[in-house]
């Protein structure tokens, strides 16, 4: 047997509360709560919930802007708004402000009551088949543009890979809510490659970028990467950390929550850069202090992440044969005659040993230097959408 729907609702009249409370636990499964800032403690400890009902007209946060709130809170969540005023243009900014599928009057009889609910429930339902659907078609159109950075450039591709890892670790350290955004567009963005020339690429993973050429075809590729992104249902939030951590035009005035994930990607993008080029650890992290385009906070939580980082790690020598995905590169990777295969930091993906299988023997240099284990991967999986 399925569970009850799950209702909250919301309310400073505590008889108000009975009287919902007695009207629909029959068929639902009841929460209240007597103020708004309750109302989202209650929904971050004890949510999801399929109904939320609040009264407009309540003392501290009204009823509006708690499912303003709410709308980013829990984006499926179907918000009813329940009031007894009958000041219209307060009830229609109300159902704007907090996209309200149903608006009840004081009082409202039980049937109309449950039929309302019945509705939001379903509603709910529909919410969450749509999700379902687009979150699966993300997954797959994401895997679709990463396998063509994995033809196109497979050393960009292994860095799209450490820089997620390392978004992802930075931003969980930080305590950062939808640390998925943050992880695809620490990928996405590494699609910037694809638009760019090969010379330009080696260029710029050696942190030899001189030429204000080199810039612009870079900035072109970053321009590239946003026209793509724009075109994905739902990834509206992706596209603007992107294009903040890029500095493209129209990047401004930004919200604490982009302004945070964008100084991420820019963190771990400039770090896994520098990283790659041979440099210590520690003067990497000297650099980028001294550089003064970063969140100060986030830069000191990254330094003692990077401090941490070497737990439990172990640097091994292995033949090419024995690469595994997962494993870094503790040095750059070259062919018998010089050629370089990938850098410094690339972390080995399937798709790289898969090719490794066609060389002769004798053409990769061995033993290789490779870095196993150390702090665990943070890398979630796509949630809910954010609707």
């Amino acid at each position: 047997m399925s569970a009850s729907p799950r209702v909250l609702c919301v309310d400073d009249e505590p008889r108000v509360l009975e009287a919902l409370s007695a009207n629909l636990n029959r068929e639902f499964d009841v929460w209240t709560a007597a103020d708004s800032t309750r109302a989202l403690d209650v929904v971050k400890k004890n949510g999801p919930f399929d109904v939320i009902l609040a009264d407009l007209n309540m003392s501290g946060m009204g009823g509006a802007a708690l499912l303003d709130r709410m709308r980013a809170l829990a984006p499926t969540t179907v918000r009813v708004l329940f009031t007894g005023e009958a000041d219209l243009e307060a009830s229609i900014a109300a159902v704007n402000e907090g996209q309200v599928f149903r608006f009840l009057r004081k009082p409202c009889p039980r049937d109309d009551l449950v039929k309302a609910i019945r509705a939001s429930v379903e509603q709910h339902r529909l919410l969450e088949s749509e999700r379902e659907l687009l979150e699966q078609t993300l997954r797959g159109m994401i895997k679709a543009l990463m396998d063509v950075l994995a033809l196109a450039n497979p050393t960009a591709f292994g860095h799209a890979f450490q820089v997620r890892k390392l978004a992802g670790q930075l931003a969980s350290a930080a305590l950062i809510e939808d640390r998925w955004q943050i992880e695809i567009a620490a990928m996405l963005s590494q699609l910037t490659w694809v638009a760019v020339p090969a010379e330009v690429i080696d260029r710029h993973f050696a942190d030899e970028i001189k030429s204000d050429a080199d810039r612009l075809a870079i900035t072109r590729g970053h321009e590239f990467v946003d026209r793509l992104v724009s075109e994905i249902p739902r990834l509206e939030g992706v596209r603007s950390l992107i294009r903040a951590a890029h500095d493209l035009p129209g990047a401004k005035d930004l919200d604490d929550r982009t302004s945070r994930g964008a100084n991420i990607l820019r963190i771990v993008g400039d770090y896994h850069l520098l990283d790659s080029a041979a440099k210590p650890t520690q003067l990497v992290l000297d650099t980028m202090r001294g550089r003064q385009r970063y969140d100060p906070e986030l830069l000191e939580t990254f330094a003692i992440l990077m401090g941490s980082r070497g737990k439990g790690l172990e640097i091994r020598e292995l033949p090419f044969t024995q690469l595994r995905p997962g494993m870094t590169l503790a040095d750059d990777l070259k062919t018998t005659t010089g050629v370089l295969l990938a850098r410094r930091g690339y972390e080995i993906t399937e798709s790289f040993v898969a090719r490794g299988r066609s060389f002769q023997r004798g053409y990769v240099l061995e033993p290789i230097r490779v870095r196993i284990g150390g702090v665990a991967s943070t890398l979630s999986s796509v949630p809910a959408l954010r609707g």
